[in-house]
Formats: structure tokens, C-alpha cells, sequence
């Protein structure tokens, strides 16, 4: 009776058009004023007692190490060797922009913080090479959901929160289907590339400087590693990785 009456009050709120956070909360009040055992004030504890969790803060520190890298020198150096390799193929734009938000949320975690800032970057960039305004926002908006399972996922930060499961196992495990989906969406990229005409970006290539992009981007390649290896093997929390890598991005950028 009481699952009834708080989803009877939340859905007959959120279709009056209040806000679903404050529709949760009134809702779950209502069912709960028949009971006896529980009152107001544990709906009160609740709500506070979520807020309190060390490790919720590493949460905005991905954010913030994802904004300074994609922000800074370091953002851009690594969508110039992704586009010396890969931008002379056909749909190969769009192909290092898929690859270009893999890695970066491998350092935010973040799925809307990626497409934003990977769009703010690429999404011109793409206009001005002949790409159609829709398939690159679409492009770089897909590109974006395989921050979920690439670490740190947020999501998967708050779901070991939730559920006591090892982060570090939570990590492992997204990076395989992470990968499969940064090479299938790359494959509909090079697909799509060869199908429609669409135009390559094909700068001259030359090793040496090749080889200065490459030792610039290697702070933003080698992050996600050693935050996959730091959780993995018990060197350091979660918290204690994000800040790390905070102060890092700031140090490098």
C-alpha cells in the first residue's frame, strides 16, 4: 500500500509539472505519513545521510581533470595526432572525434561533460569540412554514451557506493565492451565515410612532428591507465585517484 500511494503521488506531481526531484520527495512523504514506524524526519536523515560519502567526491574531481585536459594544451595536442593518423581516411574525422571522447572519458567519466566539451571542439571543425551539422552532433553525442562503461564512469562510481561492489572490478570489467563499442562506432563512421563521399582531412604528414604530438598526448594516453591501475591493485581509493589526477592535469596543462 504504501509502494502504491508514493507512486500514485509521484506520477499525479510530475504531471502537474513539478520538478521529478521534488516529486520523488513529496511523493515518498505522502506514502509515508500512514506509517507509524517511519515519520518526516527519516525521509530528512535520508537525504543527508547520501550527501555524506567520502568517495561522492571524487566524482566532480574526474569532472574537473576531463574539463582541464579537453580545456588546456593538453586536449588539443591529442586531437592533432588523432587527426594526423586518422583524419585521411574516409569518415576519419568523425572517427578520431569517436576516438577523442573515448580517451577523454577515460579521465572524466562523464558522459554529458564529454559531449560537451569534445562537441564545443570537433563540431565546427566538422561543419567546416563538408560534414553534414546532424551526423557530426550525432556522432559525437553516441560517441559520448561509451563513457559509462570506459573508467572512471561515473555511474559506475555511484553504483559501487550503492551496492558495495569493488570499483576497481567495476572498472575492469567496463573496459572491454567500452572498447568493442569505440571500434563499432568507428566502423559506422568508416562506413558511413565511404557510402556518403564524405571529405578526409589530410594534412602533410611528417615525422618529426608526429613524434613531438605523440610526447605531448602521452600525459592524456597514460591517465586512464594508471587510474585503472591504481583502483585495480588497492594502491589508492577512488578519491584519493581522482585528486591525484586533478592536480596532475593542472600541473601538465
Amino acid at each position: 500500500m504504501l509502494s502504491i500511494t508514493t507512486f500514485i503521488a509521484f506520477l499525479a506531481l510530475a504531471t502537474l509539472g513539478l520538478p521529478i526531484a521534488h516529486a520523488l520527495i513529496v511523493g515518498a512523504q505522502l506514502g509515508l505519513m500512514p506509517s507509524e514506524r517511519l515519520g518526516s524526519e527519516f525521509i530528512v536523515s535520508q537525504l543527508v545521510t547520501q550527501t555524506q560519502s567520502f568517495p561522492f567526491i571524487a566524482i566532480p574531481f574526474f569532472m574537473l581533470t576531463g574539463s582541464l585536459m579537453v580545456g588546456g594544451k593538453l586536449g588539443q595536442h591529442l586531437i592533432d595526432l588523432l587527426s594526423t593518423l586518422m583524419g585521411r581516411f574516409r569518415g576519419g574525422p568523425t572517427q578520431f572525434g569517436v576516438m577523442s571522447s573515448t580517451i577523454f572519458g577515460g579521465v572524466s567519466g562523464s558522459a554529458v561533460a564529454d559531449a560537451s566539451a569534445i562537441g564545443l571542439l570537433l563540431i565546427p571543425w566538422l561543419k567546416k569540412l563538408g560534414y553534414p551539422p546532424a551526423f557530426a552532433a550525432g556522432t559525437i553525442a553516441a560517441a559520448a554514451t561509451i563513457d559509462i562503461l570506459i573508467p572512471p564512469s561515473i555511474p559506475m562510481i555511484i553504483y559501487s557506493l550503492v551496492s558495495n561492489a569493488s570499483i576497481g572490478a567495476l572498472f575492469v570489467a567496463g573496459i572491454l565492451p567500452g572498447v568493442i563499442m569505440c571500434i563499432g562506432f568507428m566502423f559506422v563512421c568508416y562506413v558511413q565515410g565511404r557510402r556518403r563521399g564524405f571529405p578526409r582531412d589530410t594534412p602533410p604528414f611528417a615525422w618529426g612532428r608526429f613524434r613531438i604530438q605523440l610526447l605531448y598526448s602521452l600525459p592524456t594516453l597514460a591517465l586512464p591507465v594508471l587510474i585503472i591501475i591504481f583502483l585495480r591493485f588497492g594502491i589508492a581509493t577512488p578519491t584519493e585517484v581522482s585528486v591525484m589526477s586533478t592536480l596532475s592535469a593542472l600541473i601538465v596543462s
